[in-house]
């Protein structure tokens, strides 16, 4: 599937309809295969299954039904009471106050039940849609990324682009950078292929030799990814210095650890 087919099926919402109707659902096979072989699909799926499952243990406590049974017992045990009590008491007292007063609680003890479930299912809610925002930030990543390997396999494939590899020095003997350099897009990927450690407070940073002036495109970061740096028409050559951490506003030529020629 091409990357867009991909973004196309897991928006469809295909996913979650499998995941509630399972077999029943009229393109199981498909959705099944999908989720075996697509792996952007499978964390998909990985995704909708953990909401699911996060929705119905959320939800699935049972309603207070022992309220009303416990208020209707409570007057019960007030019935009995007062035949116990003697006549000229049992004349006194006042039935009406106590209907009133049982139905106030159980109203009210429903009432409260509902403030709550109301505000459980608004927590959930909103629990959910934080879900799905991190569901599809995490799908613009995964086009981002997607998007800068493409652009990185145009330049890397391009006739135009030159492939140039900084060996390091006597100061870095084991540094090594491949840079994919090219004039007509006027863009530039490195592709660190070893850099050493550096002490704390330190950093590897390129230079581009520009009619005799070393202007910065960049500093290096001590990870194996590509990444993309500053294009200098006209360059001469690519350079490499060690700097303060964070970079210099001006090469130290004595800490040069890797040059090359354009």
């Amino acid at each position: 599937m091409t990357h867009e087919e991909i973004i196309a099926f897991i928006d469809s919402g295909e996913l979650e309809a499998y995941a509630l109707q399972g077999r029943e659902h009229a393109n199981a096979e498909r959705v099944e295969t999908l989720i075996t072989t697509v792996p952007q699909i499978e964390q998909a799926w990985v995704i909708v299954q953990q909401d699911l499952q996060f929705v119905s243990e959320k939800t699935k406590r049972p309603a207070p039904v022992a309220v009303l049974h416990n208020v209707m017992s409570d007057i019960d045990v007030q019935s009995r009471q007062a035949a116990e009590i003697p006549a000229p008491a049992k004349r006194s007292l006042n039935w009406s106050r106590v209907a009133a007063a049982a139905a106030i609680v159980v109203i009210g003890s429903f009432a409260a039940w509902n403030m709550y479930k109301v505000g459980q299912l608004e927590q959930q809610l909103a629990e959910v849609n934080k879900r799905n925002t991190e569901l599809a930030e995490a799908m613009q990543r995964f086009r981002n990324s997607e998007e800068q390997l493409m652009a990185e396999r145009a330049l890397i494939t391009d006739p135009n682009t030159q492939k140039l590899i900084l060996s390091g020095l006597a100061k870095a003997p084991e540094l090594k950078v491949v840079t994919y350099w090219n004039d007509t897009d006027q863009r530039a990927f490195l592709q660190p292929a070893n850099l050493p450690a550096l002490d704390n407070g330190q950093c590897f940073q390129m230079w581009a030799d520009v009619e005799g002036e070393m202007v910065s495109v960049g500093v290096l970061a001590q990870s194996d990814a590509p990444i993309e740096v500053g294009f200098l028409a006209n360059a001469e050559s690519l350079n490499i210095t060690i700097e303060k951490a964070g970079g210099s506003d001006h090469a130290t030529v004595e800490n040069l650890v890797a040059s090359v020629a354009l």
